[in-house]
């Protein structure tokens, strides 16, 4: 066994462990966090068959990333969360969650003020002169929710949701951008690839044409073989120019979506080109993975626990609330048969009770509201479970297709390779004409864009099912 083969199989197994503990963990969260409810019947099946099966070393089977090839492509994707339009936004988005926990838990907090009014007084009474004074008052307060029945903690609940929910949202969207940047790079160096090869046969359809028309013109060729060249030449520039526009077009929209605004590099290399030939695709997938998730099912039972806070709150509208006050206030009042007046300092302390009797129904309806969303939610969340398993089915399914078809693509390389050198040789004894080693060479070309395209989409497939299985957490926030 070579040095290769043995880093490949320690790779497998080390990944094979991986996803065993990921799962344990995931299992062990599910059933022990109040947040979460208990396991569903898909976890309790989808288990025992992926930790007494094999388990599929799918995301471990590719260990060269993209960027492994193309050094641009690292600094692009190292760059993202400072210069993507998209998570720039999505960064506000966390810092405004953030911000809304601080104000629901200053509901629970002291309120502290003060208040200073000074008056002018003009005083015309009877029997006395006109008499003017200035009086001022001050006061400073204290109030703190004592008991508001759970509704306070409910709002700062709903709050710390909305925050991890945020957090869950950005770190699934920068991995899925990752993602969509590898894609679209490794797109990108196809169409440069394919203008490329347009242009190469370009230059030899005008060859070609010289060279009919010298014969034309010693007789020993025909106009009708100098037509078929003209039109083959025209038709390759035709193709030239939409895919110059079209890879103009993607090469801005790449600029636009994560922020880079320097020039590609997007020209294929040899190492890049040996990978797309020669290396071995895993054939062992697994079938389901329990602890895949999506940022669609986070929200959706962040969305349920909210909903089951706003029935603690509209719970609590009729019911009485109990308030801390507190205050220290100075103030000045005549006095009988003197024109001075006397200041008093006044210290306050007490219990304040707010209780709402009649609402016409309004908390009511907030509460039904709030159980039909919940169940609405709840439905939501089944269903896309059901969806989320089958697109996991879905990708192991079009990637076992996808290693037949790119084994297929390398045998259809090999037969074109023989038939370009055979038509080369013939071409030489004069036994073919140009025109006919042109098609086969145009058909090697060909193929191997095909091969290209099948690794381009089996790349984009495997990291699209990593992000389902190396699924995000955030962690940090205790919401018991």
């Amino acid at each position: 066994m070579d040095r290769g083969s043995v880093k490949s199989l320690v790779r497998r197994y080390l990944f094979e462990l991986k996803i065993f503990f990921v799962i344990l963990f995931q299992v062990v969260r599910k059933i022990y966090s109040d947040t979460m409810k208990p396991l569903n019947l898909y976890n309790y099946i989808l288990l025992p068959v992926l930790v007494l099966g094999p388990i599929g070393v799918l995301a471990g089977s590719v260990h060269e990333k993209p960027e492994h090839f193309f050094s641009q492509l690292r600094q692009i994707i190292h760059g993202l969360e400072s210069k993507s339009p998209v998570l720039l936004q999505l960064e506000a988005d966390v810092a405004e969650s953030s911000a809304n926990v601080l104000y629901a838990r200053a509901e629970k907090g002291l309120k502290f003020g003060l208040n200073i009014s000074n008056q002018s007084i003009h005083q015309d009474n009877p029997d006395e002169d006109y008499y003017h004074h200035f009086r001022t008052f001050s006061q400073v307060y204290l109030r703190k929710p004592l008991y508001h029945w759970g509704a306070l903690e409910a709002q700062e609940k709903i709050a710390l949701e909305n925050e991890i929910s945020k957090h869950e949202i950005f770190k699934f969207r920068k991995r899925s951008l990752i993602g969509e940047c590898r894609s679209q790079y490794l797109q990108l160096i196809l169409d440069q690839y394919r203008l490329g090869l347009t242009q190469k046969y370009i230059d030899l359809a005008q060859k070609n044409t010289a060279n009919i028309k010298k014969k034309l013109s010693l007789e020993i060729d025909t106009q009708l073989n100098l037509d078929q060249a003209l039109s083959y030449e025209i038709s390759k520039k035709i193709e030239l120019s939409e895919q110059l526009v079209h890879l103009e077009t993607k090469k801005a929209e790449f600029a636009s979506l994560f922020g880079y605004t320097e020039n590609l590099e997007l020209e294929m290399n040899e190492s890049y080109m040996s990978f797309s030939l020669d290396y071995n695709f895993t054939s062992n997938y697994p079938i389901l993975i329990a602890t895949a998730d999506s940022s669609e099912i986070r929200h959706l039972r962040h969305l349920i626990r909210n909903e089951e806070n706003r029935k603690t709150i509209a719970n609590s509208q009729l019911k009485p609330k109990l308030n801390l006050l507190s205050t220290f206030y100075q103030d000045q009042i005549d006095v009988v048969g003197s024109q001075e007046n006397l200041q008093r300092n006044n210290f306050l302390i007490g219990i304040e009770a707010n209780w709402a009797i009649w609402d016409s129904y309004q908390s009511k309806a907030q509460r039904q509201a709030a159980i039909a969303r919940q169940e609405k939610y709840e439905h939501m969340l089944e269903q896309r479970k059901k969806v989320f398993f089958i697109q996991v089915n879905a990708i192991a399914d079009e990637l076992s297709s996808l290693n037949d078809r790119i084994s297929l693509s390398r045998k259809m390389i090999n037969i074109e390779k023989r038939r370009v050198a055979k038509s080369k040789m013939e071409y030489d004894l004069g036994k073919v004409n140009y025109s006919t080693y042109l098609s086969h060479l145009l058909a090697l070309d060909t193929s191997h864009i095909s091969n290209l395209g099948l690794i381009n989409k089996y790349l984009r497939l495997v990291d699209l099912y990593d992000q389902y299985v190396n699924s995000v957490d955030y962690i940090g926030v205790n919401l018991k």
